[in-house]
């Protein structure tokens, strides 16, 4: 694949992350499924962009982009943590102060999401780019 080619593909998966965000931001809070199908979706778009970028030269400009997508797609996970503290005892059959309902439904949204290994591209971006 060309240099041009590989940057049309990266702007099409670019494109395509963002159209994908903007409907995730229409989403209703309770549509869960829906969320987690378009994160994922977003995670498979930010790996395979990954790839084609390893093979390109080092683009600084493009690299911090795709941190900055990254990282907005990130406190956009994170950001929709059940908080522990505010769930105490409504999420689980137990005592009330039991964090443990809230923290199994946040483990569930991460790993949904794929939370690490979005976190290991960032590191691998911030390493590149000299951040670390």
């Amino acid at each position: 694949m060309t240099s041009i080619a590989r940057m049309v593909s990266l702007n099409e998966l670019f494109t395509e992350i963002s159209s994908l965000r903007r409907r995730l931001e229409d989403l209703p809070q309770d549509a869960y499924d829906e969320r987690v199908k378009i994160r994922s979706r977003i995670t498979e778009l930010h790996a395979e962009a990954h790839e084609i970028e390893e093979e390109m030269p080092l683009d600084r400009e493009h690299l911090e982009a795709e941190l900055r997508e990254l990282m907005a797609e990130h406190d956009a996970i994170v950001s929709g943590h059940v908080d522990p503290v505010s769930q105490s005892g409504s999420l689980s059959a137990s005592v009330p102060g039991d964090t443990s309902g809230a923290q199994n439904i946040n483990r569930a949204i991460d790993a949904a999401a794929d939370l690490s290994r979005l976190e290991k591209h960032i590191r691998e971006l911030k390493r590149r780019l000299g951040h670390l």
